[in-house]
């Protein structure tokens, strides 16, 4: 397989959203013109891949694996009763802005170089600066996107475009009968509208695949792997139990696994 990740950038125009991502994947799914394409997504992920399927893409994925769909109104995803008078300040001009605004960068910038300092030394562990430093660096990319979020609300954004009832009818209407589906949760996950996604894409005529719930909760899917091997591993007595606490965290993940890889297998 061949695994293309698409990073994207919050907005309430889930379009706009959608747009950006497909244009940001074409040369690398260019690139491999033979392979048999799946969209693979989480949470948001899951939406922006079926809005894309719908309206921007030919019909010639081979299918979907949405894992955690999630798709809910602006006011059940966003306080926006308390974020939005914040955001009209922080919008606005004026010095105690621009204030708030250089302080936010600063602290973004000084986590950045410390963590990269970090790296650098000699008392981090090898593996610091090729797994954990990317994981960082990701994570300062999400937060550098709520600055946009709240122009996006001080602007007047109330609620997310298309919304959801929109969705619905287009995903019944549109979706393609061709690409089966695959739809993936977890038993502690109240933030998943997968049992209200999976009618609509059936009475649609749609090969949907609905396996029991997982163990886990919404954020699963974004497990790290939480053993860092260093040097000194073959001297650590706390190995073996370093190894158990990893296999316990990770478990879900190859449950996950183990249901999307025979999905894959099945339609290629």
């Amino acid at each position: 397989y061949v695994i293309v990740a698409t990073p994207y950038k919050l907005s309430f125009d889930y379009l706009k959203v959608c747009a950006e991502v497909e244009a940001a994947s074409d040369e690398a799914l260019a690139m491999h013109p033979s392979l048999p394409l799946f969209s693979i997504g989480h949470s948001a992920g899951s939406l922006l891949h079926l809005l894309s399927d719908c309206l921007l893409r030919p019909p010639q994925r081979a299918g979907a694996v949405l894992v955690c769909y999630n798709n809910r109104p602006a006011e059940g995803a966003i306080p926006l009763g308390a974020v939005a008078p914040v955001a009209k300040t922080l919008n606005d001009e004026g010095p105690l802005q621009d204030a708030i605004r250089d302080a936010l960068a600063r602290t973004r910038k000084l986590a950045e170089d410390a963590t990269i300092e970090v790296a650098a030394s000699g008392a981090a562990p090898r593996s610091f600066g090729s797994e954990f430093l990317t994981i960082a660096a990701e994570g300062f990319e999400v937060v550098e996107q709520v600055p946009d979020l709240f122009v996006d609300v001080a602007e007047g954004a109330k609620e997310f475009f298309p919304s959801v009832e929109q969705n619905k009818e287009l995903f019944a209407s549109s979706y393609p009968p061709s690409s089966p589906v695959l739809l993936l949760g977890f038993q502690g996950d109240f933030f998943d509208d997968t049992e209200i996604l999976a009618p609509i894409l059936k009475s649609a005529g749609i090969d949907v695949t609905s396996p029991q719930k997982l163990k886990g909760s919404h954020v699963t899917p974004l497990t790290q792997d939480p053993l860092i091997s260093t040097p000194l591993d073959s001297f650590d007595p706390l190995l073996p139990l370093r190894r158990t606490v990893r296999n316990r965290v990770i478990e879900p993940m190859w449950r996950m696994r183990g249901e999307i890889l025979p999905f894959l297998r099945k339609h290629t």
